[in-house]
């Protein structure tokens, strides 16, 4: 799933909307790499053996995980809201660009709840009982 999250939000750098120049739509693009990378790093520190986790441990890998999510939805929010703004008083041009742009960041949106939702459903882990 984490795969899938930033997979879409680097794919929706590749579209060539003319949105990605102004700095509403783009400062918050570039911004949800840094909760992404730390949840990436999380995720990576997940031992790939079976063994049973001390407390602190698996506290510091999961907290940063949902830490690193907490900052995420705030920015993507503020990275379709600036998309929506630009739609709606600067749009010119190629507007299916900047629909695709903003599809694809709604999807990444998707995602990141789904993430979440699913991280909070785990929340009673194995190794730590």
């Amino acid at each position: 799933m984490l795969a899938l999250i930033v997979i879409g939000q680097i794919a929706a750098g590749f579209i060539g909307n003319a949105g990605m120049y102004t700095f509403f739509v783009a400062l918050p693009y570039v911004f949800t790499f840094l909760p992404l990378y730390f949840m990436v790093d999380g995720g990576l520190r997940l031992p790939k053996e079976k063994r049973h986790l001390r407390r602190d441990e698996a506290d510091l890998i999961f907290r940063r995980m949902k830490v690193a999510s907490k900052f995420l939805f705030p920015l993507l929010c503020v990275g379709i809201l600036g998309e929506v703004v630009y739609l709606i008083w600067f749009a010119s041009g190629a507007l299916w660009l900047e629909l695709l742009f903003l599809v694809v960041e709604v999807v990444v949106f998707g995602f990141c709840i789904w993430f979440a939702s699913d991280s909070e459903t785990h929340r009673g882990h194995r190794s730590l009982q």
